[in-house]
């Protein structure tokens, strides 16, 4: 889920839940204040006050002393308060969660009322939306201020408010004081597609209040032949409604349970997944899905779990037309860079047709790349690590430097170090005490000006691409030297 902090937080509040998250990793037991300015990249003197500020806080929130706690927060095994509960805290002086929440539960809001009641000007509250309103161009969503109204597709909507308070909350309390939790308890129940674990159900109930919420202020979901179709194959399969709720609105929260992206499928039951295929099973779409699932993993047939998530993602994307705030949101940037792939799955998008049913793919297809990427990591070849080389030249012979530009130029392919090199490239008498001694698998032998002459430049790439692709360490040594 995307971590609203830097949004919703102002900055010393957002300082406190940086350094509480830090606490709350497994790694920060037994701390120091100087462990904690170092881990957060700020000044000892800043995380000493921050820290300060931190203790203040449990202190309204436990009934211990403040010694105690900060042996036990330093300690951190276990914190006291934790961290959702914390967050819950601070959010609680989040101006921006405040105007959020009055917007969508206020029958009548109005600038004037809110200002009036929070003791700000109007430039005051432009300055406080605009984060939000930052963020929601992503998705399409807007709070225009002056009608204190929210803007975009009405899912979109739901979706973005519906995240922003399950970040704060986290089931941690019912933050929906006009909404009964049971009475929306009672009808996720009804309404359920598949088993849900319990954090599952938890947030069914704050998606579930966000749309009562919105439907009660005539906030009605745009028809959309996504939904419709939902609707009808949930008929089709048996899937049918007791709940008095539009079509429209039984088919969104169906999607919902089934459109977030899971990897859980060894500790499901095979029918679970049936019954998601079903439900998102719009020919168009399954046949797109099945096109990048094939670029993205070898194996045939896919694996149950990568397929329908790419699914889930495809349809996801046409939903929406577009980018979308998702329960589970995938970081592209922890997986390793994998250009070719990105320009397989790219290539898949760009033979689509210029058909309604493929906007949302086609006008943001570097984004559903961007979440289709780290799906696919688990499947793809591992990369290889790159080559240890060492060079044992004299800088001041010519050519040396063109050598250590076009190593420095490859850090994929190649490592520089001092010792343990896979890799040996060194002039003549170097290279053959080497290869005497058995110091690594492969020796280049180098001369002076070398890298001026084609076939030297072919045999060096030649050679650090052996040397990449080979499994092996150093348990067999191999001359390359000619």
């Amino acid at each position: 889920m995307i971590d609203y902090a830097d949004t919703f937080l102002d900055k010393a509040d957002g300082l406190k839940y940086r350094m509480y998250a830090q606490l709350s990793k497994p790694e920060s037991n037994n701390v120091t204040v100087a462990d904690l300015s170092k881990q957060l990249g700020i000044g000892y003197q800043a995380a000493y006050n921050i820290f300060q500020e931190l203790l203040d806080d449990l202190m309204g929130l436990t009934e211990m002393t403040r010694g105690l706690l900060r042996k036990e927060v330093l300690r951190a095994a276990p914190l006291p308060v934790s961290l959702d509960d914390y967050k819950a805290h601070l959010v609680q002086r989040s101006l921006l969660l405040s105007l959020i929440d009055y917007a969508l539960n206020d029958p009548h809001p109005t600038h004037t009322q809110f200002c009036t009641d929070h003791f700000i000007s109007r430039s005051t509250l432009l300055r406080c939306v605009r984060p939000f309103n930052q963020l929601g161009e992503r998705f399409g969503v807007h709070l225009q201020t002056g009608r204190m109204q929210f803007f975009g597709q009405e899912l979109n909507i739901r979706y973005y408010l519906y995240t922003i308070y399950w970040w704060a909350y986290h089931g941690t309390k019912w933050p929906f004081a006009t909404v009964d939790q049971e009475q929306i308890a009672n009808e996720a129940y009804r309404l359920a597609v598949v088993p849900q674990v319990p954090i599952a159900r938890s947030q069914s109930l704050f998606f579930l209040a966000v749309a009562h919420i919105r439907l009660g202020k005539g906030q009605h979901l745009e028809t959309s032949a996504l939904l419709v179709g939902i609707h009808k194959r949930a008929q089709m399969h048996g899937h049918r409604s007791v709940a008095r709720l539009p079509a429209l609105e039984i088919s969104a929260y169906r999607y919902f349970q089934v459109g977030a992206l899971r990897f859980d499928s060894p500790w499901r039951q095979p029918e679970e997944l049936r019954v998601e295929r079903e439900l998102l099973g719009d020919p168009a779409l399954v046949r797109v899905a099945e096109r990048l699932g094939k670029v993205m993993c070898d194996q045939r047939p896919l694996p149950e779990e990568l397929a329908v998530n790419c699914l889930r993602l495809v349809f996801g994307f046409a939903l929406f037309q577009g980018e979308y705030p998702m329960a589970t949101v995938l970081k592209a940037n922890r997986v390793p860079d994998d250009p070719q792939l990105c320009t397989a799955l790219t290539a898949v998008l760009d033979t689509l047709p210029e058909d309604a049913a493929y906007t949302g793919l086609l006008q943001a297809k570097a984004a559903l790349v961007a979440q289709l990427l780290p799906l696919a990591a688990p499947y793809r070849p591992k990369p290889l690590p790159a080559v240890p080389v060492t060079l044992r030249i004299d800088p001041s012979l010519g050519g040396y430097h063109q050598l250590l530009d076009l190593c420095q130029g490859l850090p994929r392919l190649v490592r520089l170090v001092d010792h343990d090199a896979k890799l040996i490239i060194a002039t003549s008498h170097e290279a053959r005490q080497a290869q005497v001694a058995h110091e690594a698998p492969y020796v280049l032998e180098w001369y002076p000006e070398a890298m001026q002459l084609v076939q030297y430049r072919d045999q060096l790439m030649a050679t650090i691409l052996q040397a990449h692709s080979d499994p092996r360490g150093h348990t067999k040594k191999t001359d390359t030297s000619e």
